[in-house]
């Protein structure tokens, strides 16, 4: 019996744990895309306006880590380890 409740808030943990780090993956992914797009356009988010004033391709190459770091984050929280051969 203890064991089973155990394990049953163990895995609401990591249920919980890994819809977080999907969100948060989400909005990373969603904020390196659009200020890339903005960008583009000549227009930016205003509290992300410190990252524009950065020197040289500083403000892309972090741009373009939250894009693909939220595109990893999203692989890496949806994977199931336990269950891989």
């Amino acid at each position: 019996m203890f064991n089973y409740l155990s394990l049953s808030i163990q895995y609401t943990f990591t249920l919980k744990k890994r819809s977080i780090l999907q969100l948060l993956a989400f909005l990373c992914f969603m904020f390196g895309f659009l200020t890339l797009l903005l960008s583009l356009l000549g227009l930016e988010f205003s509290y992300l306006a410190w990252l524009d004033r950065m020197p040289g391709l500083m403000p892309l190459m972090v741009k373009l880590g939250m894009l693909f770091g939220g595109i990893v984050l999203a692989y890496l929280s949806s994977t199931d380890w336990r269950r891989q051969d």
